[in-house]
């Protein structure tokens, strides 16, 4: 099976699971292209334009089978996933490489993102930000290890499992951060307002990157300069 042929199954196996139907029978229909004349031209016609398969999300809201645990892991998957296809359906009959799909996918975000009270400065993200801010960082490295491995099938399992054995340890180190960095950690849906704490409804959101010192996040961005940071 070849590189191209194995990430295509790998999305028509995540598709399939969430119930994504329509683009899942688009994918098939990549998959009997490539079987019949080895070419990705229809792959490739299901990118630009509004209602593009670039602007499909993968989430509850959309009526898609996804628990809340899996959002953020499946949302990371998806987006990378679809960029391993455009880039091996790009190069058909053309030399590839791991480097050369790395760079392709572009940069991955490396911020916790939360929320702020911009009258009290009380600061806040949740167990989910926490799981999309670990996702971001552990899937990109896992599905180019899968891609070099040709498991990138397995790898699909692997996410909506969540069969990740280090998981738990992984979120009590980032809680731990967050919380050594003035941080609250709480359950909440949709967006801190009002603020929990003064019950204003001047509030943003926020992003933190790691401190230099470790065990840390530091502000990275001051919306409209108020409040304490």
């Amino acid at each position: 099976m070849t590189s191209y042929e194995s990430a295509l199954r790998a999305m028509e196996r995540l598709l399939d699971a969430v119930g994504e139907a329509h683009w899942r029978d688009w994918i098939r229909q990549d998959l009997l292209e490539w079987e019949a004349t080895g070419t990705a031209g229809h792959h490739l016609s299901a990118y630009g334009g509004m209602g593009s398969f670039t602007d499909v999300v993968l989430c509850r809201a959309n009526g898609h089978q996804i628990t809340g645990a899996q959002a953020p892991w499946v949302e990371r998957l998806f987006q990378d996933l679809q960029s391993v296809c455009y880039y091996l359906a790009n190069h058909v009959g053309k030399r590839t490489s791991t480097s050369a799909l790395v760079r392709s996918m572009g940069t991955v975000g490396t911020s916790l993102d939360g929320w702020r009270c911009l009258h009290c400065g009380h600061r806040e993200v949740t167990p989910k930000d926490i799981d999309r801010y670990l996702a971001y960082h552990r899937v990109r490295h896992d599905i180019i290890a899968a891609y070099k491995g040709g498991v990138l099938g397995r790898l699909i399992d692997q996410v909506l499992a969540l069969d990740f054995p280090d998981l738990p340890e992984a979120r009590r180190v980032v809680a731990d951060a967050a919380r050594t960095s003035g941080i609250s950690v709480r359950e909440r849906e949709g967006w801190m307002r009002p603020c929990p704490k003064c019950r204003s409804n001047d509030t943003a959101v926020c992003y933190w990157a790691k401190a230099r010192r470790p065990g840390a996040f530091r502000l990275v961005n001051r919306p409209f300069a108020s409040g304490t940071t």
